[in-house]
């Protein structure tokens, strides 16, 4: 889709059939970064990433590295 939006501001009409040029340009400069094998590698990444993570909130006690274990003997505040 290609707009004019400077005579149709809300950018209603596509006027790419009007300017093939200007489409060839753009369709040009945009396939110079598109590479469909990173993209796929990437995405095979995050899908190994998304397995290990529904695997991991799965378990029934997830384990919590960050959380300290408070002592019984703080449990009660001392008299005064």
């Amino acid at each position: 889709m290609l707009i004019d939006r400077h005579n149709d501001p809300r950018q209603l009409r596509n006027v790419a059939a009007e300017h093939p040029e200007a489409c060839a340009v753009l369709r040009a400069e945009l396939n110079k970064s598109w590479d469909p094998a990173a993209l796929h590698a990437q995405d095979q990444v995050r899908r190994a990433h998304e397995a290990i993570f529904a695997k991991w909130g799965a378990q029934d006690c997830v384990p919590e590295p960050d959380r300290w274990t408070v002592p019984e003997s703080s449990w009660v505040l001392p008299s005064r």
